[in-house]
């Protein structure tokens, strides 16, 4: 796996509370941003390890972020952030309770995120590898610190082991970040999908959804918001050979035809998602070949597929819209639902 190929590991345990250390341990390994704070996931034994009667707060987090130097198209697509957060619940008092953050990202975000890094002799190179992390948000200048926090419900420290098993998995099942889906329909409640996106976003719903079916008490009704960029088509996606000579001739012509996005100015991703529509638009043939990576040494699947109008959803109440969770009973087509996404309701975490 591709993470093998990275310098050597930090590994360490640290004591979570000095007071009250048996109550959760964290075994941190950081094998992919040497200036983040964020430990790997691959495997149970590197997760936190959490007394199973203990009861934990669970928190929905999204924020604005910070291109962070990584250029224009890095700063259009870092509309909004988002993660999880556990808060221990104490209820004895005697102790500050202890937070973790559990957040999927991109290794390299901006431009090699989303399209190839070269093209070159008929061959694409991806670098879009993505990597589930967990963390303490302790730097008071954490983003998540300024967040707006949605306290979902609780769970228990057993359902929470659970659920970190499963993390695990979807970190294999996930190794590339994919920002576009493939949907019948830009509305995300009456949509069929062909292909999904692999995101922030998409982490923290599945963990949600993954954590209510494990037994965690889940039970906030309000819609939980987050960023979609769906094409949309009415025929199923066909999955490109890469042994065909017509096949990879179709990869590169797509690929070639937007590669330039990636030098080009943008004012917000509405500018990004105008300039991407003209381009499929303008196509001969209203066409979209998408990428995900593949598992262990695969060398990933490409899906092409035909699309119609609107052919990608870059209005605003398509951008954004909200998650699809099972326990919730609301309402669709909630006007102006997911607006708060670029207002500032902020909360802080707990002490």
């Amino acid at each position: 796996r591709w993470w093998w190929a990275l310098p050597a590991l930090v590994s360490h345990a640290f004591r979570v509370n000095e007071n009250d250390s048996k109550r959760m341990r964290l075994n941190c390994v950081q094998p992919w941003l040497p200036e983040s704070s964020s430990c790997a996931a691959r495997s149970i034994e590197e997760m936190p390890t959490l007394l199973a009667e203990t009861q934990y707060t669970v928190q929905y987090a999204s924020s604005p972020i910070a291109s962070n130097g990584l250029g224009p198209l890095s700063h259009v697509l870092s509309l909004t952030h988002s993660a999880l957060v556990i808060t221990e619940i104490n209820a004895e008092g005697v102790t500050p309770p202890t937070s973790l953050l559990f957040e999927y990202f991109a290794q390299n975000f901006g431009p090699k995120a989303v399209l190839p890094s070269s093209l070159q002799n008929g061959t694409l190179t991806w670098e879009n590898q993505a990597v589930v992390g967990w963390r303490r948000p302790d730097d008071a200048k954490d983003w998540v610190h300024t967040a707006n926090l949605t306290t979902v419900g609780t769970a228990t420290g057993k359902t929470l082991t659970e659920w970190f098993a499963e993390v695990v998995k979807y970190g294999e099942e996930h190794p590339g970040y994919n920002l576009f889906n493939l949907w019948t329909n830009p509305d995300v409640t009456r949509h069929l999908s062909y292909v999904d996106d692999s995101v922030c976003h998409s982490f923290t719903e599945w963990s949600l959804g993954t954590l209510w079916k494990l037994g965690a008490d889940l039970t906030v009704e309000g819609p939980l918001c987050r960023n979609y960029f769906s094409f949309i088509t009415a025929t199923r996606p066909r999955l490109l050979d890469l042994a065909s000579a017509v096949d990879r001739e179709a990869i590169m012509d797509f690929y070639g035809s937007i590669h330039a996005l990636a030098s080009k100015n943008f004012r917000d991703i509405s500018d990004l998602g105008s300039t991407l529509l003209d381009l499929v638009r303008g196509a001969p043939h209203h066409e979209v070949v998408l990428f995900q990576l593949g598992q262990g040494n695969s060398s990933g699947k490409y899906f092409h597929s035909l699309i119609e109008e609107p052919y990608l959803g870059v209005m605003p109440y398509q951008l954004s819209q909200r998650m699809i969770l099972p326990w919730q009973r609301i309402p669709a087509d909630v006007t102006g639902e997911c607006e708060y996404l670029s207002g500032k309701r902020f909360s802080a975490l707990p002490a």
